[in-house]
């Protein structure tokens, strides 16, 4: 008896693969629209309106057109398609081209496969009645002249030979030669017939459109039966995004013309043989079509009896999946971080898994999500094939492990499988849990699974944040030791707004705000780490503050902050690259009051210095300051405040850099109405270079100056100094250019820019801020080389002009400023006269014009070219000879 059963399963396996492989399984449908003609891709149209011509694509008769590109693969019968043929007569078929005929669904030849719109014997040739007249070019009594195509070759008794259209009216065609013999009501033929091609949509989502139009019923003699016939029709090929059950076929009708006379025509689908068809049948109307119980079905077209305009007919494959999956067990799981759980799911298909063993062409995937939602929506990356594991009654169990990759935090696991060759798309179909046996997943009744990676670290995901105290201070009397190994990636977080793509392996922590700023604090940092402080919720957080440190240290000052609420701190090391993590200390403290100078009226004052700072403050610090007004750049958040007395009316307000810190000062210059902290504050300057010049000021009055961090959450320590500037130099003007000698090699010479002005002259550089100073050389040779090197802090810009005055580049003195700070330019000048005087003009970019704005410069005659110290004779010549112009002489290298 076994031996009988498993017989009968092979049996119901083989119909159940035809089937699902037969054309005869499509389903069908039809509905009303509009048939819309395309102008496409000709594939061919008749040119000759002798139907017994050959070839016989030149008439349209019983003629295949073969190898036409379809844009997408298309499957049809259970097979790929990239080109169809296209058959006068009405059809299309895949593959191989063969006989041509009018009966393709029950035919006996071989083709792969067929689509008839209405296949019948036609033509590309119009045929009606007409008189012809000899001696004129007038045809009257045209029985027919509605599908007249102007310019097309035309044909019958009298009409010479070549001869075409040119116009026509409601009863009379005039042809392009008069007619040579007489013929009353007699046969008239023209070509009208065309094929074209066209694609719609976009990928994968295209319509592929064969469109036949201009055709007509066979005729080569007066006919009431197959004169004045017509039709045009679409068949059109869907790309269904790529998935084969989706992949379907349309036919639109568009005009059906006869004036009298009935045909019949085959409509429908064929298979690789004539028994596989799913044909209709009608003598009545085509509205209203039975399935035909025959591969020689037929519709009846007559002047009566044809497809309304518009008329559609679909064909569809049949679903190809299974009959029923579902997720088996388990229905929860928690693993471990880095540990993996089998996930079990069955899968029905009649006469595939019930035998024994794996089921041809079944397959199944277990795929695991961060959110619960519709599986079908899932990436194709949460899917890990399954395994065929057991025989469970009719069903096929399939298993695969998961989990061992995932972070810590809660997933969604349900299963999917796939009936057919697995390289072929498809509807996949889904399977849920429900303790009753389970089903396809609908997310009500069978859902997915709950699986839970439970963190190696207790403070791995932010639920476990760990708690930290907040110290009184900043001595961190109260700290915890912290590591981010084995910690794993906090899923469905914020990113963070620095090192963000280190976050593979963060820990948490919290703490209760305990004033509007607190201090987080990271010591002894074993890599480069950063800290993320949010506030809210797990669910709901946003970003508050973040901060990174390549030191071992951070001291991260969080403004901004609500008395009695909860922040929530991210640690994790900023390196992406997966097994680097880094130990640490943390602590949170709580800053000591803001300094005295925090607002305007508690401003420091300050005394102004001559042209060199004698009277500044050292180890200056915005540490724990708050923000008094809105920024002019950066962030304000820590601003602290200074004020002078003008003696003058400019002055120059110089930063620099003192300890720790932010290196990145923002400073400003406000006057007051009242020349106090209270009075209405004008700014004068913003100034994010560490040095701004100050003009127009009021001898007496006093101004403030506001100092931040550029950035937020940062601070600065910084020595603060404001100075007189120094008169122009004499040389800050072409006019009194410094005279430099030219000498063999370079001398060079110290200067500076201090107080030297943009006077905006003829032929000035362009690049930065021009304060310029001026040199001048007389050239002694053609060659000479200018060099200028820049001290630390000067970014020299260096150009050569030919006078003053004048906007004359000698070759190769235009502006240069080829490197940074304390760099060396070089103007390698050429072609210069002996004697003539040139003018050099230097400055720093970024404006500087300080005692302390100095560089080196030279200017030296250019080795000359090196002498031939052997005399040669050429190879192929001899010396002190003369050769004509164009001989070629060589010597030996």
């Amino acid at each position: 008896m076994k031996k009988i059963y498993l017989m009968t399963v092979v049996a119901i396996l083989g119909v159940f693969t035809s089937v699902k492989a037969q054309v005869s399984g499509y389903a069908f449908s039809q509905s009303s629209g509009s048939f819309t003609p395309i102008t496409g891709t000709l594939v061919a149209a008749a040119n000759n309106a002798d139907p017994t011509a050959a070839p016989e694509s030149a008439p349209m008769d019983d003629h295949t057109f073969t190898n036409i590109a379809i844009p997408f693969n298309f499957k049809f019968n259970g097979a790929n398609y990239s080109t169809i043929n296209a058959n006068t007569n009405g059809w299309v078929s895949f593959g191989t081209v063969s006989t041509s005929t009018s009966t393709p669904i029950n035919s006996t030849a071989a083709y792969n496969g067929v689509i008839s719109a209405s296949a019948v014997d036609l033509m590309g040739i119009f045929a009606t009645t007409g008189t012809v007249t000899s001696g004129s070019d007038v045809i009257t009594a045209v029985g027919n002249t509605s599908f007249v195509k102007l310019g097309s070759p035309i044909r019958g008794t009298g009409i010479p030979a070549g001869a075409t259209i040119t116009a026509f009216d409601a009863s009379t065609i005039t042809i392009s030669a008069p007619a040579t013999a007489a013929a009353a009501a007699t046969l008239v033929q023209w070509a009208t017939g065309e094929i074209r091609t066209d694609v719609t949509g976009t990928a994968p989502n295209r319509s592929f459109i064969i469109q036949y139009s201009g055709f007509s019923r066979y005729s080569n003699s007066v006919s009431a039966t197959d004169n004045n016939t017509a039709l045009s029709f679409q068949i059109i090929l869907n790309e269904g995004g790529g998935i084969e059950d989706q992949q379907t076929i349309n036919i639109v009708y568009g005009t059906y013309y006869r004036a009298g006379g009935t045909s019949t025509t085959q409509v429908g689908l064929r298979g690789t043989a004539n028994t596989d068809y799913n044909n209709r049948s009608s003598a009545t109307d085509w509205g209203a079509t039975i399935a035909g119980t025959s591969n020689s079905a037929t519709v009846t077209w007559s002047n009566t009896i044809f497809p309304a305009p518009g008329l559609t007919y679909t064909w569809t494959p049949s679903i190809i999946h299974v009959d029923w999956s579902n997720l088996q067990f388990p229905p929860t799981a928690t693993i471990p971080l880095a540990g993996s759980v089998a996930v079990y799911t069955q899968g029905y298909e009649p006469g595939v898994t019930n035998a024994p063993g794996a089921g041809t062409d079944v397959f199944a995937w277990i795929g695991v999500n961060a959110t619960n939602t519709d599986p079908a929506t899932w990436p194709a990356s949460a899917w890990t094939a399954a395994t065929y594991n057991v025989e469970a009654g009719n069903n096929d169990e399939f298993t695969a492990t998961i989990g061992s990759t995932l972070g810590a935090g809660t997933y969604y696991y349900a299963s999917r499988w796939k009936l057919g060759p697995l390289a072929t798309p498809t509807t996949y179909r889904y399977g849920g849990y429900n303790a009753g046996g389970g089903g396809f997943w609908d997310g009500t009744t069978n859902v997915s699974g709950v699986l839970t990676v439970t963190p190696s670290v207790a403070n791995d995901v932010c639920s476990g944040a760990i708690a930290l105290t907040v110290n009184p201070d900043l001595a961190c009397g109260s700290s915890v030791s912290g590591t981010t190994v084995g910690a794993t990636q906090s899923p469905d977080l914020p990113a963070p707004t620095c090192s963000a793509t280190g976050i593979n392996d963060d820990v948490w922590y919290s703490f209760v705000a305990t004033g509007a700023t607190n201090v987080v604090s990271i010591t002894g940092a074993t890599n480069t780490t950063a800290i993320q402080v949010y506030s809210g919720t797990c669910g709901t957080l946003a970003t508050v503050i973040c901060g990174s440190t390549t030191t071992g240290a951070l001291s991260q000052v969080v403004p901004g902050l609500t008395l009695g609420s909860t922040y929530l701190i991210r640690v994790y090391s900023t390196s992406a690259t997966a097994g680097t993590t880094t130990n640490f200390t943390i602590c949170v403290g709580t800053p000591p009051p803001p300094p005295a100078n925090d607002n305007i009226c508690g401003a420091v004052s300050l005394s102004v210095s001559g042209s060199t700072c004698t009277t500044g403050l050292v180890n200056q610090s915005t540490q724990f300051a708050t923000q008094s007004l809105a920024a002019c750049t950066g962030t304000a958040d820590e601003d602290v405040w200074y004020s002078f007395v003008a003696t003058g009316t400019s002055h120059i307000v110089t930063l620099t850099n003192s300890g720790a810190g932010s290196t990145d000062r923002v400073h400003q210059v406000y006057s007051s109405s009242d020349n106090t902290c209270n009075g209405t504050l004008t700014s004068l300057v913003c100034s994010d270079p560490e040095t701004s010049t100050l003009t127009g000021l009021t001898i007496g009055n006093r101004y403030f100056v506001r100092v931040h961090s550029w950035g937020s959450g940062n601070y600065a320590t910084f020595d603060i100094c404001i100075t007189t500037p120094v008169a122009p130099p004499a040389n800050d003007v072409c006019s009194g250019a410094i005279t430099l000698p030219v000498n063999a090699t370079c001398v060079n010479q110290n200067f500076n820019t201090a107080g030297a002005t943009d006077n905006n002259e003829t032929g000035d550089c362009t690049n930065g801020t021009e304060k310029a100073v001026w040199f001048k050389f007389v050239a002694t040779v053609p060659s000479i080389n200018v060099t200028v090197t820049g001290a630390v802090g000067f970014d020299a810009v260096l150009g050569v002009l030919s006078g003053c005055g004048s906007a004359v580049v000698p070759t190769g003195g235009a502006c240069v400023d080829a490197t940074l700070d304390a760099g060396v330019e070089v103007r390698n000048l050429t072609g210069l006269t002996v004697g003539a005087t040139y003018y050099i003009q230097v400055y720093d970019y970024q404006g500087d014009a300080l005692p302390t704005s100095t560089f080196d410069i030279c200017v030296a005659e250019a080795a000359p070219p090196p002498s031939c110290s052997v005399n040669t004779t050429p190879v192929n010549g001899a010396t002190n000879v003369e050769y004509a112009a164009g001989t070629p002489i060589a010597w030996n290298a």
